[in-house]
C-alpha cells in the first residue's frame, strides 16, 4: 500500500510541476507564410515540439495564374525564462504546392500547371509570454525560412511572426 501511495504522490507532483504542457495558437506570417494554426507540447523542461498547418494562395492577373501553398510545419523550441521567455527554435516547413498557369517570380519560373512538394527549413528567435499556470499566451519574433530543393535554386524568406493562443 505504501508503494502505491508513493507512486501516486510522485505522479501528482509531476503534474504540479508541469501544470501546462500544451499550447494551441494562431500565427500570422512565420513558417506558415501568411497564417497557420499550431499545436505545441512541452516535452522536457524548456523544450517543446510544434506541429502546424498553414495556407497561402496567390491569384493575380500580373502572374497569369494561381499559386496555392499549404505549409505543414514541424519543429522544436528551446525557451529560457518564466513568464516572459526568450525562445529559439528550428524545424521544417513542408510545402504542398499547386500551380495553375504561368507564374513568374524573380528567381522561380513555372510555365504550366503542376503539383510540387518542397521541403524547407526554418529557424525562429523571439519573445513569448506564457504563464506557467496556463492561460493566454502570445509570442513574436523573426522566423527566416530557407527555401531549398526548388529546381536546384535556393533562397530565404525572412518573415516576422506574431502568435496568440491558449496554454493548458
Amino acid at each position: 500500500m505504501k508503494k502505491i501511495l508513493y507512486f501516486l504522490f510522485i505522479l501528482n507532483s509531476f503534474n504540479i510541476i508541469s501544470a501546462q504542457n500544451n499550447s494551441l495558437y494562431f500565427e500570422l506570417l512565420g513558417p506558415g507564410l501568411t497564417s497557420s494554426f499550431n499545436f505545441e507540447r512541452s516535452v522536457y523542461n524548456n523544450i517543446s515540439l510544434r506541429a502546424g498547418i498553414g495556407n497561402f494562395t496567390l491569384t493575380e492577373d500580373d502572374f497569369f495564374g494561381e499559386l496555392s501553398i499549404t505549409p505543414i510545419i514541424i519543429g522544436a523550441n528551446y525557451m529560457v525564462g518564466r513568464k516572459w521567455r526568450i525562445e529559439a527554435g528550428l524545424g521544417i516547413s513542408y510545402w504542398l504546392m499547386e500551380i495553375d498557369g504561368l507564374i513568374d517570380f524573380s528567381d522561380f519560373d513555372f510555365n504550366e500547371s503542376t503539383q510540387q512538394d518542397i521541403l524547407n527549413y526554418y529557424v525562429n528567435l523571439g519573445l513569448r509570454y506564457q504563464n506557467p499556470k496556463g492561460g493566454i499566451m502570445f509570442k513574436f519574433g523573426l522566423s527566416p525560412t530557407i527555401i531549398s530543393n526548388f529546381d536546384e535554386q535556393s533562397g530565404m524568406i525572412p518573415l516576422p511572426y506574431l502568435s496568440m493562443g491558449y496554454s493548458f
